[in-house]
């Protein structure tokens, strides 16, 4: 359905200036050149539309928008287990801005819960191996690895998997390494 439009030239006070009301966008604008003819200082009037088949804003009364609960709950997964609660406060009264708040503020906690368990902590190891030393009396020296396996027996199979060690002395967990 087209809107029922019309319209106004408006003075520099922006009421409409009288008998200066048109059906057709082009004739306004016709009519503002030659208002600006006669007034160079072209800020002194304006063209605005007007639509009729529009409520006045001054004059009507604001109406809350309602949403049918069931809409929201059908679009929310059936096993979704905030669902029951939602439904729960949306009995007790509870409106939407302030369910969305309080789901809002529970957001960013079990986010950054969620970012900090997707890290695995790793034991680090300290194995001190032989290897060959050509400069050493004996042909050999000790040389400490540093190695984060999940297992001592993983972090021995990777000092030993090197062709330079002959045998490995020594095992020691030094700590952990956060990977993510």
């Amino acid at each position: 359905m087209p809107l029922d439009r019309s319209y106004d030239l408006m003075d520099a006070d922006g009421e409409p200036i009288d008998g200066e009301r048109y059906d057709d966008a082009d004739d306004a604008l016709d009519a503002l050149a030659e208002y600006s003819a006669y007034w160079p200082n072209g800020d002194a009037v304006t063209v605005e539309r007007v639509d009729a088949s529009l409520p006045d804003p001054e004059t009507t009364e604001a109406e809350p928008i309602t949403v049918d609960d069931a809409d929201v709950f059908d679009a929310m997964p059936e096993g979704n287990p905030f669902r029951d609660v939602v439904e729960r406060l949306r009995e007790r009264g509870v409106d939407w801005a302030t369910i969305h708040d309080a789901m809002e503020a529970a957001y960013e906690p079990v986010e950054q819960a969620c970012y900090d368990e997707s890290f695995v902590e790793i034991p680090e190891y300290e194995i001190q191996a032989v290897v060959p030393d050509a400069k050493a009396t004996s042909g050999e020296r000790y040389e400490t690895f540093t190695v984060a396996k999940p297992t001592e027996a993983d972090a021995v199979a990777w000092v030993e998997q090197k062709p330079e060690v002959r045998d490995v002395e020594y095992v020691d967990r030094v700590g952990e390494v956060t990977v993510g």
